[in-house]
């Protein structure tokens, strides 16, 4: 969350920030036994589902019920600025993000102004969420120091609120987000960074992090579809332990199939772990979308390739079009395939070829040169006790 020098630690922030639960946000309605500040925790989390899914229009329509006496967040000016820098992340449209950004920061500023009467954990809690969501963006955009020290105030906000308060309590998993965030954060951060190794007395602790998320992704969290993000590429991708989250990701891949982070997660989830036959049945699914972006139908063409190509099927890998900027990773898939299915000797003829080829992009040469020494092999399959996700959660609205 919090420490943002190296980029590639800031990359696996990758923010999409959100997700879990069915998205009803056709309207908010609360059963009469259910406290207001757990109907509009639902309320929430609402919004921020709609803007996972790209509904911006329903997101902000949703802030306009927002009930700000009871809000987690008390500020549909937040709410607002999120989905505006969201889409702007989504599409990469540059303005739209630092708009984006501008409005989180105004929105902190005038937030702080409102909550001066409030009882000091209800601020700590709103103050240390929006900070903390706010850090992590600036860190997405190249923004460190700024980032660092708007993540630090929010470390010092949350610390407050897990101070005044008890785990039963509405926003403890959200607060657990970021703070499992920060431990993993500087662990990683620390283990890659010599300087930083020396010089800052903080070190995470990496094992409390992963818990305090996967408490958030099963607990009564706004925030969850982040916990669940977090899971998989703030703990490297790394292999067999990341394997425990297939179905999970199962689960949110199909539920947000039209956001590039998540389709991109579950897709690659499943490969890594040799589950090839579930990535293909995923991939139909995500492509069968009839609003898909044109940046995510890449991602899944790339993906279709990879697919085929761990089935051994070279033959499919030629039956539909692909963009003109892909042709050369078709080919690869196509040796690859081969390689799968036995075929040594033509696999080595196109391996030959694209590592000869001054029309090939310099990673597909390079892959391809390594090829020649090395036949492709796809990943066996890795079975480990899957996380477990809870029916509803701790939520009961």
């Amino acid at each position: 969350m919090f420490i943002g020098i190296a980029r590639s630690i800031v990359k696996k922030i990758s923010t999409s920030v959100l997700i879990l639960a069915t998205i009803a946000v056709s309207s908010i309605t609360c059963a009469s036994a259910q406290t207001s500040v757990q109907c509009e925790e639902l309320a929430e989390k609402q919004i921020v589902d709609a803007i996972l899914n790209q509904q911006y229009a329903q997101a902000r329509k949703l802030v306009d019920t927002l009930d700000l006496d009871n809000a987690l967040i008390p500020s549909p000016e937040f709410y607002r600025a999120l989905a505006i820098w969201h889409q702007g992340y989504q599409e990469d449209k540059v303005k739209l993000k630092k708009k984006g950004i501008a409005g989180l920061r105004s929105a902190i500023r005038m937030m702080q102004s409102r909550l001066s009467s409030r009882p000091p954990r209800t601020a700590s809690l709103a103050l240390g969420l929006s900070k903390g969501h706010t850090a992590r963006v600036l860190l997405e955009n190249a923004q460190y120091v700024s980032g660092y020290e708007m993540g630090m105030q929010a470390k010092q906000h949350l610390n407050r609120f897990r101070d005044l308060s008890n785990e039963s309590e509405i926003g403890f998993d959200d607060s657990g987000l970021l703070m499992g965030l920060y431990e993993v954060y500087t662990h990683e951060l620390l283990e890659q960074n010599q300087w930083l190794k020396e010089n800052i007395a903080t070190r995470g602790d990496r094992q409390k992090g992963i818990s305090l998320i996967e408490s958030a992704v099963n607990g009564r969290s706004i925030f969850s579809s982040e916990a669940m993000r977090a899971l998989l590429t703030d703990m490297s991708w790394r292999t067999p332990e990341t394997c425990k989250y297939v179905d999970a990701m199962d689960v949110f891949g199909h539920e947000f199939s039209i956001n590039r982070d998540f389709v991109t997660l579950h897709q690659g989830l499943l490969l890594k772990c040799g589950y090839t036959d579930r990535a293909k049945r995923a991939n139909e699914h995500h492509a069968m979308q009839s609003d898909l972006p044109d940046n995510l139908r890449e991602i899944l063409v790339k993906a279709r390739l990879r697919i085929l190509a761990d089935l051994g099927d070279f033959e499919s890998l030629f039956q539909f079009d692909v963009p003109a900027g892909l042709e050369m990773h078709r080919q690869l898939a196509y040796a690859n395939a081969l390689d799968i299915a036995g075929e040594r000797d033509r696999a080595y003829e196109v391996y030959e070829l694209l590592a000869s080829s001054t029309g090939s992009p310099v990673a597909i040469r390079s892959v391809a040169q390594v090829r020649l020494n090395y036949p492709y092999h796809r990943p066996e399959k890795i079975e480990v006790p899957q996380f477990k996700l809870s029916s509803s959660g701790k939520s009961s609205c």
